[in-house]
């Protein structure tokens, strides 16, 4: 009889403490829902994401190969831009650049400044020989001019004698002339006459001019002058020569 008691006992000990936790987990269940939030079901867009790890690679590469070594300067093309065969993409420090290629660039430069100095010499010399055959073909002129002023070397014999001829020739059109300015009569008649031996006389006065002045010799003002013009041209040959 007291088993059965026993066993009764045990039962309802499990029995209550089965549904004492059952009751636990209810409430405990009660109060996490109570914090939560709740929303109304809606129909809309769904953004799925798909996370993956990897390596990024390009769809073209290139090799880029150098024949030197040092510290990028400054990068000539923006990244994406196109470029055409022989452009600069960049340049490096001059100071990290290896001794042998600074030495290499300061010969370029003294190799440089030689060529100019070649090219300037060579102008200069031009400049020189050109100043030169000037000097010597106003020296010349000078020369010829002064010659050419003295007495006996102003004109040919022919061309003296064809002046004297013509000297002749226009003093008989001064006496033409002359006898028709006397005879003439009337107010229209004379001053027509008049000008024609005005005109007369002044070509026979011209052309006795040109004898004289082929005959002649140079004043001592104008011998002075074709001296200095000589000596000038002299020295600005000697000046060209050195």
């Amino acid at each position: 009889m007291k088993r059965w008691v026993v066993i009764l006992i045990v039962v309802g000990v499990l029995v209550a403490g089965y549904f004492g936790v059952q009751a636990y987990s209810q409430s405990q269940a009660r109060k996490d829902i109570e914090d939560l939030q709740t929303e109304i079901i809606t129909k809309g867009d769904l953004t799925a994401t798909v996370g993956a790890t990897g390596s990024v690679r390009s769809n073209q590469t290139a090799l880029l190969s150098f024949q030197t070594s040092g510290t990028v300067d400054f990068v000539h093309q923006s990244l994406g831009e196109r470029v055409s065969e022989g452009e600069v993409l960049a340049t490096l420090k001059m100071s990290s650049l290896s001794s042998q290629i600074i030495l290499a660039e300061a010969e370029l430069v003294s190799a440089k400044r030689a060529l100019e100095d070649l090219l300037f010499s060579r102008q200069a010399s031009a400049a020189a020989q050109l100043a030169l055959a000037q000097a010597h073909e106003t020296l010349e002129d000078a020369e010829y001019v002064e010659y050419v002023r003295q007495e006996g070397y102003r004109a040919s014999s022919d061309t003296i004698k064809g002046a004297e001829a013509n000297l002749v020739l226009a003093n008989e059109e001064v006496d033409v002339a002359q006898q028709r300015y006397d005879h003439a009569s009337g107010e229209t008649s004379r001053a027509l006459a008049l000008s024609n031996l005005i005109s007369a006389k002044n070509k026979r006065d011209s052309i006795q001019r040109n004898i004289n002045w082929y005959l002649g010799s140079p004043t001592d003002g104008e011998q002075a002058l074709l001296d200095a013009d000589v000596a000038i041209a002299e020295a600005r040959l000697a000046d060209a020569q050195r």
